[in-house]
């Protein structure tokens, strides 16, 4: 796993956002982002990382009407952020407030959402961070990943059934890595050993429904995390975008937190949940480059 490292360091620094919104019983919510990353503090214009490009340009920061924005210090690391915050009306639409740059500066991922009253006195909360880039995936025709599962399965499987099992493998892989979820490549700065176990788990899960038994499913697990590079430094795979200046998020996939508190109780979601009833997702920006990532929770008010 120590192929991982150098894209690591880079993601330890990289650009993040964090989605915290507070809903109200009638469908309408208050909602703060807060944007940050590696960069000199306000304070100390000398501290920070100058090799990471600045996460002002990660982020398109929302400003205007209805917005109320400021600069500060984060309280507990002392480096700069950007908070701002609004009201959403009961029944209203919302986009654009999470939109993400690509290395060329145009617009790569953009969210869009809505909570909507249901006829049976539930309320539904969904919001999806949609790509704006290519989706290519080229490590799944990489020629020698595709050798290495096909020799995982069983002889004579036609071309449709490889086809499937290798789609199969490197969603769950990139899915695993950046989520949603609890992305593992940030496990991966402190426990290799427990994020390689996870990864290959969450391969064997993915393609257990398409191979014949579980020693089937591990073998393909096992090809799939194998690298045939000649430099072991390489992650083995990259992040999910096309790949050029324009498919490709600015400084590096960019963390996001969402974290919603919902009033009464939540009847449904594909978030995790805190002890305390918040509902949360974590990916990387990169996550939509496969598929759209749609944040989802159903709740009734109290």
């Amino acid at each position: 796993m120590r192929r991982f490292l150098p894209f690591l360091l880079v993601l330890a620094g990289c650009s993040r956002a964090t989605v915290d919104a507070e809903v109200r019983a009638d469908g309408s919510m208050h909602r703060t982002l807060t944007f940050g990353g590696s960069g000199p503090s306000m304070s100390d214009p000398d501290s920070g990382s100058k090799d990471t490009p600045a996460w002002e340009e990660t982020f398109e920061l929302p400003k205007g009407a209805g917005w109320t924005a400021k600069r500060q210090n984060d309280p507990f690391f002392n480096d700069p952020v950007y908070v701002a915050s609004r009201d959403v009306p009961a029944g209203a639409a919302f986009e654009g407030d999470l939109t993400i740059r690509s290395e060329g500066g145009a617009k790569i991922a953009t969210n869009s959402g809505k909570i909507t009253a249901r006829g049976d006195g539930t309320f539904e909360y969904v919001e999806t961070l949609r790509w704006l880039g290519k989706r290519q995936q080229k490590e799944w025709n990489d020629p020698a990943l595709r050798l290495r599962i096909k020799a995982a399965l069983p002889a004579g499987t036609d071309t449709a059934g490889i086809d499937a099992v290798v789609k199969a493998c490197g969603t769950a892989m990139v899915r695993a890595l950046f989520g949603p979820g609890d992305p593992l490549l940030d496990l991966m700065l402190t426990h290799r050993e427990l994020a390689a176990r996870r990864l290959t788990a969450a391969i064997r899960k993915a393609v257990r429904p398409l191979v014949a038994d579980d020693a089937t499913a591990a073998a393909v697990a096992s090809a799939c995390l194998k690298s045939d590079r000649k430099d072991p430094s390489g992650p083995p795979i990259n992040p999910p975008g096309g790949g050029s200046k324009e498919d490709s998020t600015k400084g590096g996939p960019a963390s996001i937190l969402y974290s919603l508190r919902f009033p009464g109780e939540v009847l449904e979601t594909n978030g995790l949940k805190e002890e305390d009833g918040t509902i949360y997702w974590r990916f990387y920006s990169e996550a939509a480059a496969i598929e759209d990532v749609t944040l989802r929770a159903v709740y009734r008010p109290k």
